[in-house]
């Protein structure tokens, strides 16, 4: 997941098996989208 937010400031990042977050942070793709604006202004 730590990894995850380099693709927030690099562009071309590819995360294999995003499904792995699931079970221990099921809304962390959610999160991660707002940070990065997602269409709301998020804060990265």
């Amino acid at each position: 997941m730590s990894f995850a937010l380099l693709g927030l400031a690099v562009p071309g990042i590819e995360i294999a098996g995003p499904g792995c977050v699931v079970k221990t942070f099921p809304g962390y793709w959610d999160l991660l989208d707002q940070l990065r604006g997602g269409g709301r202004g998020g804060l990265i």
